[in-house]
């Protein structure tokens, strides 16, 4: 049939090896995790018992910088923005083995990033999976004709990305996602972090925002 296709309005996911990033710096930080826990219905636990450090990549701003600089390359390139950028928070997350994480967004921030600069090579080792925003498919107990491999992407409702050492992961910061389930003996370690555009907004309480460093 001669039929118009429009997949408009795509959830921007980017991801590439980001081997020029010197991944010891990251893996120094001994303390300040965000950590997987145990949880059940309703009640969820997220938080380290010790302080967790939302501002890690203050400690390495050489890494701060390299992670910003591919962001605005992308940015340049492909989504066309004008603004300035900077990167708003910044943790690093733990996941032992039997937990996983809850389905969750990002909100007051533009995109979020997942950078792996741990090893990877063990088997199963939790992968991120990302969610379709379209909610109203889950009112439906839709089928198809068989797994992902066979979904078209823009049609996925859900889409599963395995951890590999030095990848990072760029994705609009709306869309639910989770740490899958660790299976793996070692921890899993990984950087999450969000970027903004550098303020005015043009909201008179925004406009003493610094994000400027």
């Amino acid at each position: 049939m001669n039929v118009g296709y429009l997949p408009l309005f795509a959830s921007n996911v980017f991801y590439l090896k980001a081997e020029h990033i010197d991944v010891k710096p990251l893996k120094d930080i001994k303390s300040g995790f965000v950590k997987a826990a145990q949880y059940s219905g309703e009640d969820v636990g997220v938080i380290d018992t010790s302080q967790p450090d939302f501002q890690v990549l203050d400690k390495i701003p050489e890494t701060k910088k390299a992670l910003l600089e591919i962001f605005n390359r992308l940015n340049y390139d492909l989504l066309k923005y004008t603004n300035e950028w900077a990167i708003s928070t910044s943790w690093i997350n733990v996941t032992e083995k039997g937990l996983d994480g809850q389905v969750h967004n990002h909100r007051n921030c533009f995109y979020s990033g997942i950078f792996y600069f741990d090893d990877y090579e063990e088997e199963g080792v939790a992968p991120l999976e990302i969610m379709t925003p379209l909610q109203y498919h889950g009112s439906y107990q839709l089928r198809r004709q068989n797994d992902m491999e066979d979904t078209p992407i823009t049609l996925a409702e859900q889409w599963v990305i395995p951890p590999e050492h030095q990848k990072l992961i760029l994705f609009p910061s709306y869309l639910n996602h989770k740490i899958g389930r660790q299976k793996g003996d070692k921890p899993r370690y990984s950087l999450a972090f969000n970027i903004v555009p550098i303020p005015p907004y043009g909201v008179a309480d925004s406009q003493a925002l610094d994000l400027s460093k």
